[in-house]
């Protein structure tokens, strides 16, 4: 599963110029496409550090509650990963105790092939990978020629599937941002807008530097909005990871 979409962030649209350039052919976009999928295909990062945010909200998006963990994420091997958390927070509560539990019990499911599965059915590839460019179509929507702006939409399996738009840096392949939603909704959801900025100064591959996802469901009476916000650093070691983490 790709690590920005792992959790799943608001829809900030990309916006071009005022006058967008007419679409571009799509078999013009193939080398640019190939050239993104190629960037993506880095090696995992095995230690990172990560800040989450997740935040309730009222109709009219006020914060209502703020919980705050800092943790250093190890990917292991065989696809397992597991995090040492640092710092829990909950409406200036420490909970890092609760927290750490919490994890552990959740980490050793997931590592024993018992994890949860997801409530919603949604692909969480990123739609530039080398195995998902087939199941999209392209489109220059704006931009510039150094850092055109693409629209992605599915061509089939549109239940599963996203809409959206990325910047990319034309010379490298760099994805500089995406923003989007799933092209159908699952049952009892509102929104789900996800956005993500990647780093032209990090290592090829998939993590992205930030992820927001804002979003909202229903049932019956209950409603339920939320923001989610992840900040990826990628230290030098452990050492380094506990001090940036802890200032």
């Amino acid at each position: 599963m790709t690590p920005g979409f792992a959790i799943l962030v608001p829809l900030l649209a990309l916006t071009g110029p005022s006058q967008a350039p007419a679409a571009i052919a799509p078999t013009d976009l193939h080398p640019l496409l190939e050239l993104v999928a190629n960037r993506l295909n880095g090696p995992e990062i095995s230690k990172y550090g990560q800040t989450e945010t997740e935040e309730d909200l009222d109709g009219e998006n006020h914060v209502t509650s703020v919980r705050m963990t800092k943790s250093v994420q190890h990917l292991l091997p065989g696809g397992k990963q597991h995090g040492d958390v640092i710092l829990a927070i909950e409406d200036g509560q420490d909970v890092t105790e609760k927290v750490r539990a919490f994890r552990a019990e959740r980490e050793a499911k997931a590592n024993q092939g018992r994890e949860e599965p997801l409530p919603i059915d949604l692909d969480f590839h990123l739609p530039f990978e080398a195995s998902q460019l087939d199941r999209y179509t392209f489109t220059r929507v704006g931009g510039t020629d150094a850092q055109p702006i693409l629209q992605f939409e599915p061509r089939e399996d549109r239940k599963r599937l996203w809409v959206g738009q990325a910047r990319i840096d034309a010379a490298t392949g760099t994805l500089l941002d995406l923003s989007g939603h799933p092209a159908v909704l699952p049952m009892f959801v509102d929104q789900i807008d996800v956005r993500l900025e990647f780093s032209p100064e990090r290592p090829p591959g998939l993590m992205p530097a930030k992820v927001v996802i804002e979003g909202g469901a229903h049932f019956l009476f209950f409603h339920k909005r939320m923001r989610y916000t992840s900040v990826t650093s990628l230290p030098s070691g452990a050492a380094g990871a506990l001090s940036a983490l802890r200032r």
